[in-house]
């Protein structure tokens, strides 16, 4: 049934040559973004359960939905609404590490970290570990080997829930696709538009469709009032995505308040109705781009961003080219050819273990087809500074492409914000009319940041990077 899901979706996005009036268009993706939401919603009703199933009553981590989700869209090209499959691999990395990997805080502050995780990872696991694994933990003399010990030993349990996982993954796309299917067959030219209205109060725009019972009857009706359908932007998020809109998507027509809404209601319901997921949102500091453009010039690209965090005046790549092209996304970090494009991108990913990992491998190729092709191509990296990160620790080792690095104290720098869009800041007050020139909200991060210069052969005879230009970067950061 995943080609159906996919039909339905192509059906849905393919307007040439359809009688359907501009109006009706957007009543589509509106409709269409909607089911995409519940879908999303069921998914993570069901991967809290099939977690807890599979490991013994153990509870997930808020992010780790959302690295599954991201780790099988960063395998899928061209990338789907919803995964096509959810592989074991990808279970292992992202679903092993938040039961019980991740170093805890009492290991980091221990002056005896390896016995400190030895008894963490015992007390975590005491119930999914046999004696054997057990013994081995107890046996290790490093905390990488005691680690992966502990990795290994879940992989069974984690398999186990990729197979239950992939089997809700298919009941909710046939679901959708039934959804779509109906909506697509009974849809009338509607009358839905998305309204856009400005709180004087609150300092925030706010979206919400109208008249959603025109859109395919009972069902949607029934979703609207489950569904947060209503989103807002402070003043200063709203300008800047105008602008972007404007500038992008101004030529081919469209509606912003639908295309601000649908973007909204994708980002809302993929981190969560509580928006707690919007720490992978936090981003690199204005005056640290600043400096990056006085290094490599004007055109500098973010390579994991999307239009709510990206700087103003940057290209970049983000999770979802189909509600983020209106505003300039050049598509996923997965798919863009940066290679052939070359240039200097920052490049700031969510901080989970598995995303990083295969972030690492392509940016390793990226570098060798840049080499071969002699494209100047340099990536700044914005890291947590994790020394057990398989993923970081193969970037470190690439003395190839490697020009540089600096580590920043926790404490000495913050980043923007994820939520910086938000009615929490609403009141942010601007240095200048200029929205682009508001002070940015700043969030501190949960450890020391690692900053690491790669570059072609090209890119380092284009851009030589100094210890000066490290120090310039390092000062950005740090005068927040």
């Amino acid at each position: 049934m995943e080609s159906s899901s996919t039909t339905s979706f192509a059906s849905l996005n393919n307007h040439k040559g359809s009688s359907l009036c501009s109006c009706a268009c957007d009543a589509w993706l509106v409709c269409e973004e909607i089911q995409l939401a519940s879908a999303l919603s069921a998914l993570r009703r069901s991967f809290k359960q099939i977690f807890a199933r599979a490991f013994l009553g153990a509870k997930p981590t808020h992010q780790a939905f959302v690295a599954m989700l991201f780790e099988s869209w960063a395998t899928t090209v061209p990338q789907a609404k919803l995964p096509a499959r959810l592989d074991s691999s990808c279970c292992t990395r992202s679903i092993v590490k938040a039961a019980a990997i991740k170093l805890p805080a009492d290991v980091r502050k221990s002056s005896q970290p390896l016995q400190a995780y030895k008894d963490a990872a015992a007390t975590a696991s005491s119930d999914l570990l046999d004696d054997r694994a057990k013994q081995d933990i107890a046996a290790s003399q490093t905390l990488s080997e005691a680690r992966r010990v502990v990795e290994e030993a879940l992989v069974p349990r984690a398999k186990a829930f990729a197979v239950d996982m992939n089997a809700e993954l298919d009941d909710v796309k046939r679901a959708l696709a039934c959804r779509l299917e109906e909506q697509r067959t009974v849809h009338k030219c509607s009358s839905c538009v998305v309204s856009q209205t400005f709180n004087e109060s609150k300092n925030i725009h706010e979206f919400r469709p109208e008249n959603l019972h025109d859109l395919g009857g009972v069902n949607v009706s029934e979703q609207a009032r489950n569904q947060m359908v209503q989103h807002a932007l402070n003043t200063r998020a709203h300008d800047i995505l105008r602008r972007r809109f404007e500038v992008h998507a101004g030529s081919r027509g469209g509606d912003f308040a639908t295309a601000a809404w649908r973007m909204l209601h994708r980002m809302a319901h993929l981190y969560g109705p509580d928006g707690r997921g919007f720490n992978w949102q936090m981003g690199t500091p204005r005056a640290a781009f600043a400096a990056l453009r006085r290094d490599f010039g004007a055109n500098v690209g973010e390579a994991f961003a999307s239009p709510l965090n990206a700087q103003p005046e940057n290209s970049f790549c983000s999770a979802f080219l189909d509600t983020d092209a209106p505003f300039g996304s050049l598509g996923s970090f997965f798919e863009y050819d940066f290679a052939s494009a070359g240039g200097c991108f920052e490049c700031g990913p969510p901080y989970e273990e598995g995303l990083m990992s295969l972030m690492s491998d392509r940016l390793l190729m990226l570098l060798d087809r840049a080499d071969a092709s002699g494209t100047p191509l340099t990536f700044v990296m914005v890291l947590p500074h994790w020394p057990l990160s398989e993923g970081i620790a193969r970037l470190l080792d690439a003395s190839k492409y490697r020009t540089a690095h600096a580590i920043l104290p926790k404490r000495s720098h913050c980043y923007v914000s994820g939520d910086r869009h938000t009615a929490r800041h609403s009141q942010v007050k601007a240095k200048s009319a200029v929205p682009d020139s508001a002070d940015e909200p700043l969030a501190q991060g949960e450890c020391d940041t690692l900053l690491l210069w790669l570059q072609s052969s090209r890119g380092k005879e284009t851009h030589r990077v100094d210890a000066s230009h490290v120090n310039e970067q390092v000062h950005a950061w740090t005068t927040n």
